[in-house]
């Protein structure tokens, strides 16, 4: 539904006051405007750049920067006749002073006791008995409207006065954030509610891609306390984290870096699998078949080797021997050679004289040989 259609049934039904957000100001405008075209209403908007414009009249510089006389002036758009609407854009900003609420709310409470007024006159006095529900909200309106008034007027006269302290109950006082700590397990539930109402003005939540949680504590004092929480996500799948880990994986599974290295290195620079707590092996294996990522030593059983090495079982079929027959002189010490650190495995120089120095190893013309 449109902007313009919810409108239309919120005015219908009597609502005085709605808040609209919208990320595009100039077209929520210019809609709200077209509306009060076709239905001849009258339209008012305030800006506190440009002050108070009223449709079809010079622009105005009432109430520029004054958010509560822009409010007081919605008074000069009302019509006894029709609908008006007035438009207060970025007025969120304002909302944080008591007056300006107090304003508000009195403005719509005072809208609501007009309208119904209106409706409860226009009502033929021989269907008073169908006027009725009309009359009760009218007086509920006129009871919102004094309290309203009421509560503005409190405001208005200033803070009550200072209550006296006794030096031992402000000792008392002081000494309470140092034990809350070791009470707090005492408290009850609604008591634990109650305080951190006194304390808190405001929390609020922002939860990042990357199942950060940042909650930032308004205190009444003013001062503000932020902390992060790493919570659980359900699922990273082909997301851009994840990519960022497997790209990772790839890096390190291209250095030779064994499973377990890649789980040490991944918890050291601060990588966090979507459950939360740290990598293992079991992870890094899904996402390894997840996406196609297998290690040196497989690519190398797959015919992808360097170009000037022999693999164990192809040096051993240039020389006459069996594979065997090389790892056992490997492991007596017989052949000198350490594993290629990319592959994990023993790769032999592709050379003739490599060939040569293994054939005369096997005839017994020489003790041992070194690669």
């Amino acid at each position: 539904m449109s902007l313009s259609s919810n409108l239309r049934e919120y005015i219908a039904a009597c609502f005085t006051g709605l808040w609209i957000e919208s990320h595009e100001h100039p077209d929520a405008l210019a809609e709200i405007a077209q509306l009060c075209r076709d239905e001849s209403w009258r339209l008012a908007v305030w800006g506190i750049e440009r002050g108070l414009q009223i449709a079809g009249q010079d622009s105005s510089e009432v109430a520029g920067g004054d958010p509560l006389a822009a409010i007081r002036s919605i008074n000069a758009v009302a019509s006894p006749d029709s609908s008006a609407l007035f438009v207060l854009q970025n007025f969120h900003r304002y909302l944080s002073s008591p007056e300006v609420i107090q304003t508000v709310a009195r403005q719509v409470i005072e809208g609501r006791q007009t309208r119904a007024e209106r409706q409860y006159n226009h009502v033929d006095p021989e269907n008073r008995l169908i006027a009725a529900s009309l009359e009760r909200r009218w007086e509920q309106a006129l009871d919102e409207l004094e309290q309203a008034r009421r509560l503005l007027r409190d405001l208005e006269s200033g803070p009550p006065p200072a209550v006296k302290v006794s030096a031992r109950d402000r000792k008392a006082f002081s000494d309470v954030g140092k034990q809350l700590p070791g009470m707090w397990n005492d408290l009850a539930i609604e008591s634990r509610k109650a305080l951190l109402r006194t304390l808190v003005m405001g929390v609020n939540l922002d939860r990042g891609d990357e199942g950060k949680v940042t909650v930032r504590l308004v205190w009444r004092g003013g001062l503000v306390t932020e902390v992060e929480r790493q919570v659980p996500i359900h699922s990273r799948r082909y997301s851009e984290l994840e990519e960022r880990v497997v790209n990772r994986v790839r890096e390190l599974n291209e250095t030779g870096a064994s499973t377990d290295a890649i789980i040490s290195c991944l918890n050291k620079e601060g990588f966090i699998p979507c459950r939360g707590g740290e990598f293992t092996t079991a992870i890094i294996m899904k996402l390894k078949q997840r996406y196609g990522i297998i290690s040196n030593l497989e690519s190398l059983r797959q015919g992808n080797q360097p170009a000037n090495k022999y693999t164990a079982e192809q040096i051993a079929a240039e020389v006459g021997v069996k594979r065997e027959w090389i790892y056992r002189k490997i492991s007596r010490g017989i052949i000198r050679i350490e594993k290629n650190s990319l592959y994990g495995c023993y790769l032999f120089p592709r050379t003739k004289q490599a060939v040569r120095e293994l054939r005369r190893l096997k005839e017994g013309k020489c003790a041992h040989v070194s690669f």
